[in-house]
């Protein structure tokens, strides 16, 4: 059962990707973390920590998304995690198991911590920034 719960959202996302687009998929995503969060708390009267790291991850960067209808968010999103994943591998298959412990532990934590913050600051800068102006036109009068 828990299980299923935590691939819940990932369905759900991906069903509506294929249905309604990536923002549509985006809400439902973050609506689906936070019924996953609400089926821990009334399951095990807690929140597991992987799940409340992944549903705050998944409510800043998808409402950045929401809003600001950017798919740069999304794809820097993306490469970090993928590198991440293989960062993580790495030490995995190629360190010993205490490396990897406390790699998993503190490394990933201060990584993800690292990328969130560098991209909150990005987009905090974005929205504060001007809109770019049209050139203006060459009419003489």
């Amino acid at each position: 059962m828990q299980a299923l719960a935590e691939f819940a959202p990932l369905v759900a996302f991906f069903v509506t990707y294929r249905l309604g687009g990536l923002y549509a998929a985006t809400a439902v995503l973050m609506v689906a973390m936070l019924a996953l969060l609400g089926f821990d708390w009334l399951r095990q009267r807690r929140i597991p920590p992987l799940h409340a790291v992944s549903a705050a991850l998944v409510l800043v960067l998808g409402g950045a998304t929401l809003v600001l209808h950017n798919r740069r968010v999304n794809g820097t999103s993306a490469v970090f995690y993928a590198l991440l994943g293989g960062l993580n591998l790495a030490v995995a298959y190629g360190a010993s198991e205490r490396t990897w412990v406390y790699f998993k532990l503190f490394g990933l934590a201060v990584l993800t911590f690292t990328f969130v913050a560098l991209q909150l600051l990005w987009l905090s800068r974005a929205a504060a920034a001007p809109p770019a102006r049209a050139p203006a036109s060459d009419v003489s009068r």
